[in-house]
């Protein structure tokens, strides 16, 4: 899984993995059983993802494929 990232980093991931695969703020938040404001609070800074959604994000991006199935 290697070395967990900086805040700033963590945060950027979810914003990174959204854009790329054009999806909504609600669409990540119901793929991840949250809600969209708790996506907004991620992506601002505001609140530190959790160790499973910066991982989630890692995933998404090497295996974009992954998005099919959810």
């Amino acid at each position: 899984m290697g070395a967990p990232l900086e805040l700033s980093q963590a945060n950027n991931i979810v914003a990174e993995t959204r854009r790329k695969y054009n999806i909504s703020q609600a669409r990540l938040a119901a793929m991840l059983r949250t809600t969209p404001r708790a996506v907004d609070f991620w992506e601002s800074g505001e609140r530190k993802i959790s160790g499973p959604v910066e991982l989630l994000c890692k995933i998404l991006l090497k295996h974009p494929d992954i998005l099919q199935d959810l």
